[in-house]
């Protein structure tokens, strides 16, 4: 199974030493390189940073494939939906209030999410 991870999720696997449970759980695990460069911060947590300076073998870092629309969502969020439907991804780790107002707005708006998921998936 594929995972695409937002900056938030990993952050706080990592602060609370649960980040060892990501390819536990997925065989392939894929943060956007925007997710990177978040974690990469001069404000993030030094235990954030350092973890993201020395990435697991498990970690794939993908950049999107063209523009990445602006939607009102942080650059990582954004880019780690446009990656999810890319690879084909199983799973989304993002932060869900965000992502709420993100998609309330694209079901008003009619603007295009990058939905992947399977055709017996519900929204």
């Amino acid at each position: 199974m594929i995972v695409v991870c937002d900056t938030s999720p990993v952050n706080y696997l990592v602060l609370i030493d649960g980040i060892d449970l990501l390819p536990q759980l997925f065989t392939t695990v894929v943060l956007p390189a925007g997710v990177l460069a978040e974690l990469q911060h001069p404000r993030t947590p030094p235990r954030v940073a350092s973890w993201a300076r020395q990435l697991p073998p498990w970690v794939l870092v993908i950049s999107p494939k063209g523009p990445v629309e602006d939607v009102g969502l942080g650059r990582g969020e954004a880019e780690a939906i446009a990656i999810a439907a890319q690879v084909h991804a199983d799973a989304e780790l993002i932060d869900g209030q965000r992502l709420s107002c993100f998609r309330a707005w694209n079901t008003c708006c009619g603007i295009a999410a990058g939905r992947h998921s399977r055709s017996s998936d519900s929204p």
